[in-house]
């Protein structure tokens, strides 16, 4: 039974690949802390180099001694970039400052976190309309570049969907992926059917930190064990991210999305690497956390952690 899984599990990892499209690997050009292969449609050198140059021209701070550059530079299937150290950092450094005025989020405050906010989706659909007239333009077009290619389990297509289930089975998780983000959007938000609304829906649930979606933050990808090298402080006035040890050059810069210090109880409540599959459309590298139902009545729970040797 555990072989049959673990077989399982390797199938989804393929799986996830269903519905994306390939991409040709041109040589890879590095210019002012920014490294883009000229082919990929998700991020482009000039629209990372205007989202950091408007952030410090309105009073945010993007540390010089880190670099955005393709996640996986050896898989030319791979449309993911990420934040890499140029140099060593010392623990402590400030990595990213962004004032609250520069981030996309609900007027008031929220209290309770929560993983899909309404008014956030609304007020990214506001700047989304206003276009180029928007503050924030630089920053709506890097999330509109970003997640066009980017999926998420519910948007692959029918057929690599139901691929996926039979992948997973009644065993497996996700289990709960007949319930979308879109169905929470339209039900819990009364939010439309028209596809800018289903798309600022889906940016938000995984580009947003507590309510705000904020600039430069998602290219810190997730990743846990040893290689969680930030800490994010959330203030009065705005956010920052800093690191939480040293961080050694061509290290990658990362973050988490369940056992960082504000993750409130996804930490310890059973949100695993199914989830973080299901939420953001990530395939999470080692150290993963599986978490398996009895089913039943009783509704008994089996959380593990799968590690690398280091």
């Amino acid at each position: 039974m555990m072989l049959s899984w673990l077989w399982r599990l390797l199938l989804v990892g393929i799986c996830a690949t269903c519905g994306a499209e390939s991409v040709e690997t041109i040589e890879e050009t590095c210019e002012a802390g920014v490294c883009t292969d000229a082919s990929s449609s998700s991020v482009s050198e000039n629209a990372v180099k205007d989202l950091i140059e408007w952030i410090r021209s309105n009073g945010g701070f993007v540390y010089d001694g880190q670099e955005v550059a393709p996640e996986y530079p050896n898989d030319p299937s791979s449309s993911s970039f990420g934040a890499f150290a140029t140099q060593k950092i010392a623990q402590g450094q400030v990595l990213l400052s962004i004032p609250k005025e520069l981030t996309i989020r609900p007027e008031k405050d929220q209290d309770v976190r929560t993983d899909l906010t309404c008014d956030t989706v609304y007020a990214l659909l506001k700047e989304i309309d206003l276009g180029d007239k928007s503050k924030f333009a630089p920053y709506v077009r890097h999330l509109l570049q970003v997640y066009e290619t980017e999926l998420m389990a519910e948007e692959f297509s029918d057929a690599g969907l139901d691929l996926l289930k039979h992948i997973l089975g009644d065993r497996l998780p996700p289990q709960d992926l007949d319930y979308t983000w879109q169905d929470e959007w339209q039900l819990n938000c009364d939010g439309g059917t028209e596809q800018d609304e289903i798309d600022a829906a889906l940016i938000t649930v995984r580009a947003a930190e507590e309510e705000a979606l904020i600039p430069f933050y998602d290219f810190y990808q997730h990743r846990n064990g040893n290689w969680l090298n930030t800490e994010f402080t959330r203030s009065n006035t705005g956010y920052k991210v800093t690191a939480s040890r040293d961080i050694e050059a061509g290290e990658p810069i990362h973050n988490s999305f369940n056992m960082c210090s504000h993750c409130g109880e996804r930490a310890v409540s059973g949100y695993g690497t199914g989830d973080v599959f299901r939420d953001y459309g990530v395939i999470e590298q080692m150290p993963q956390r599986w978490i398996f139902s009895s089913g039943g009545e009783k509704q008994e729970k089996m959380m593990f952690d799968l590690e690398e040797d280091s």
